[in-house]
C-alpha cells in the first residue's frame, strides 16, 4: 500500500508540469473512474521529495482535485 498525502501539500512546477498537457478527454475519463472506484493506488502520483513536487501524475492529481478528493497516494 502506498503512503497517502493531502492534496494541499502537493505542488506542481516547471519543468515537470510542462512535459505533457492535461488532455481534457483523458481527464474526464479519470474523473469518472475516480468517482466510481476512488483513487487507484496501483497508479500513484510520483513526487520529487524536495518540495513534494509532482514528477508524474499531473492528470491524476487534477482529476482528484476536480472531484473533491482531499488525499491521494
Amino acid at each position: 500500500m502506498n503512503e497517502t498525502m493531502m492534496i494541499s501539500e502537493i505542488t506542481t512546477r516547471s519543468p515537470f508540469k510542462d512535459f505533457f498537457d492535461v488532455n481534457p478527454v483523458v481527464l474526464g475519463a479519470i474523473e469518472d473512474d475516480m468517482r466510481r472506484y476512488g483513487f487507484e493506488e496501483s497508479s500513484p502520483i510520483r513526487l520529487w521529495e524536495q518540495g513534494n513536487v509532482v514528477i508524474d501524475g499531473h492528470t491524476r492529481l487534477q482529476a482528484a482535485k476536480n472531484i473533491g478528493l482531499k488525499e491521494v497516494s
